[in-house]
């Protein structure tokens, strides 16, 4: 079948691209359209998820899968604070990777693409969870409540699409460690491969220790990480990052944010960009301990 192929554009997300794909041939669906893209594979089964396979995107969008996933998913921030041995769960846009149950856009980005592009679409950075407003524009993001596979472009789902509550504008104004935190995730997406933990573990305990906080034995007495993550973050906004925050009180000590910097601390993005910030002060310095941590030789990212 002679399809029209579109390009990809600049940090479109994955699935967005299938759903545009989907518009600019007359599909009626992602299904139907791997049925007739593919119709000589009997073997295949196509259901709406099928927009998540990362191999059929790659191949329409005429890219390598390992091209796919570092420039229109959300993996390499996901995993490049986990070990290799760690694998993660669930696909490009799916709950189990953002915890976000909408799409998410900004209206001003959406006109400046389609003054640009010839088209709005779903950009990787503002699924990121937490994200509320453009990091570009200042404004609250918009949410469309049609999920998977993203058919409508953010232009089309913009009569009916929600707001985002306008308080996160005020946690913008009064928290910046938010901001930046969401400024360093946005440049982490970008950054292929995984971080060398060990590396950052080792100058991360040193941050630690340069402030007399805790940093393993006994915290009795001593600053813990998820104190300061607390004194610099708006709580409810830390809440919806890092789920153990839940119910948060000073002084008590939280494993799973607690244990950074130690080897016993199995990894985790949420944890490690908000850290960043709070022990380094800035996403420059948050960058430059990240690249300085980085491994000497890099290899082809793998697909998880």
């Amino acid at each position: 079948m002679n399809a029209i192929r579109p390009a990809a554009l600049p940090g479109e997300l994955a699935p967005g691209y299938a759903g545009r794909f989907v518009t600019l041939n007359g599909f009626s669906s992602w299904v139907q359209a791997c049925k007739q893209l593919f119709s000589h594979d009997a073997t295949r089964y196509w259901d709406d998820h099928s927009s998540e396979d990362e191999d059929v995107l790659a191949q329409i969008a005429g890219l390598s899968a390992a091209e796919l996933v570092s420039r229109h998913t959300l993996k390499p921030l996901l995993r490049g604070f986990v070990k290799p041995s760690r694998k993660l769960l669930g696909t490009s846009h799916h709950p189990r990777y953002s915890r976000r149950k909408f799409s998410y856009f900004c209206e001003v980005c959406a006109e400046e693409d389609v003054a640009f592009h010839g088209t709005s679409y779903w950009r990787r950075e503002h699924q990121l969870v937490g994200m509320h407003w453009c990091l570009k524009h200042g404004i609250p993001l918009r949410y469309d409540t049609w999920r998977a596979p993203i058919v409508r472009s953010p232009s089309a789902c913009l009569p009916v699409s929600q707001v985002v509550d306008r308080a996160w504008l005020d946690v913008r104004a009064m928290f910046p460690a938010v901001t930046q935190t969401l400024e360093l995730a946005s440049e982490l997406l970008d950054v292929a491969g995984r971080a060398d933990l060990k590396q950052v573990n080792m100058r991360l305990k040193q941050l630690l220790i340069e402030r007399q906080m805790f940093h393993g034995g006994s915290h009795t007495g001593l600053l813990l990480l998820s104190d300061l993550l607390l004194e610099q973050f708006d709580p409810v906004w830390l809440e919806e990052v890092i789920p153990a925050f839940a119910n948060k009180e000073p002084g008590v000590f939280i494993r799973a944010i607690d244990l950074l910097g130690s080897a016993s601390f199995p990894g985790s993005s949420t944890v490690y960009v908000p850290a960043l910030i709070a022990l380094t002060g800035s996403v420059d310095a948050a960058l430059n301990l990240v690249s300085a941590s980085a491994p000497r030789r890099h290899a082809a990212m793998p697909v998880a």
